[in-house]
């Protein structure tokens, strides 16, 4: 696999980067959720959450705020507020977003 990634151009460096992420994105699907009106990482799969992050390099809790709640840009204030948690059983395509989204805020804060 190393010498297929490097025929098409990624050096070694580049490599360990990628499958870092994908380790990351593989424990993000590991993290379920729960809450009675807002949602909640459940605590069972904060672990998988936590090692998501250190992949990452981010500290965890905005990660996890990141999961469970929204900011509303329209509004000054910029603290985000927590969603309500309609579904604790989300469908793939559910999962799918939250992945995506995750991934536009890691790249947002990133040097």
């Amino acid at each position: 696999m190393s010498e297929a990634l490097r025929h098409v151009g990624l050096e070694k460096y580049e490599q360990w980067q990628a499958w870092r992420v994908l380790a990351a994105v593989l424990h993000l699907g590991d993290v379920g959720f729960g809450g009675d009106d807002v949602a909640e990482v459940d605590d069972a799969t904060l672990e998988a959450l936590r090692t998501a992050a250190a992949l990452l390099g981010l500290e965890l809790e905005p990660l996890r705020l990141a999961f469970v709640s929204r900011a509303t840009h329209a509004n000054p204030d910029p603290n985000p507020h927590p969603k309500p948690n309609p579904n604790p059983n989300p469908t793939p395509a559910q999962v799918s977003r939250t992945i995506h989204v995750a991934g536009e805020l890691i790249a947002m804060h990133q040097p």
